[in-house]
């Protein structure tokens, strides 16, 4: 019961202060996987996985992750997800999801969506509520989204050249890309004053999945997430 209660408190205390992130969405037309990575400022208990109520991955039909501010539970990511099973299209969700917020807060809010239209090919969106007032970024490719908030400059640049060129499978894109950015230098702004670049970090492939969060202001999860992927 107390490890219940302590998820809850963190869970609410992310709907309050998760901006600050930086994050990937993507699609292998080669292998058909789709997955999701993130990194954000947020600090939450070493046992807590973040995929569990920021990122959905349908199977064969798209994936989503929401960010900035979060809500608990969080009804969005649930209908986007539903919005993807029934073979809506990037621009349609997020326009639900703008017109029917949960607690009519869209303006708060930073969502990327991809969808696989047709095999071997997807198309994503982002979108940026106009309350995220510090660095904003976003970029859509050829079957990736990134986007992020509260960013050091060149972070989604950073990002975007790092997926493009990496190679292996996608859970290793993902990692590479992630990677990029603390070996740049660069990150979350309310981490690199401390040297780091997140205090949280997940890959989700599929129905699979691997995070780290750290428990030191001086621990960059990053680190922590190269090291737990690792095995996986």
């Amino acid at each position: 019961m107390k490890k219940i209660k302590s998820i809850l408190l963190a869970l609410s205390m992310v709907s309050l202060q998760s901006q600050a992130t930086f994050s990937i969405i993507a699609y292998d037309p080669s292998t058909g996987q789709l997955g999701s990575a993130l990194a954000s400022c947020v600090s939450l208990p070493d046992y807590m996985d973040p995929t569990f109520f920021l990122t959905e991955i349908v199977a064969g039909k798209g994936v989503v992750i929401t960010q900035a501010e979060v809500p608990f539970p969080n009804s969005n990511l649930l209908a986007a997800a539903g919005l993807i099973t029934e073979g809506k299209n990037p621009g349609e969700i997020i326009e639900h999801l703008i017109l029917n917020d949960q607690d009519h807060t869209p303006h708060m809010r930073q969502n990327l969506v991809l969808t696989i239209s047709s095999p071997g090919y997807s198309v994503g969106e982002a979108y940026s509520g106009s309350a995220i007032s510090e660095q904003v970024g976003s970029s859509a490719g050829v079957n990736y989204v990134i986007a992020g908030n509260e960013l050091e400059d060149g972070v989604v640049a950073r990002m975007e050249s790092a997926f493009t060129q990496a190679d292996g499978d996608l859970k290793s894109k993902l990692l590479a890309t992630l990677v990029s950015v603390k070996n740049s230098g660069l990150g979350d702004k309310r981490c690199t004053q401390h040297g780091v670049t997140s205090h949280s970090a997940f890959i989700k492939v599929g129905n699979e999945s691997v995070y780290y969060n750290s428990q030191s202001d001086t621990v960059d999860a990053i680190d922590g997430l190269i090291g737990v992927a690792s095995s996986w």
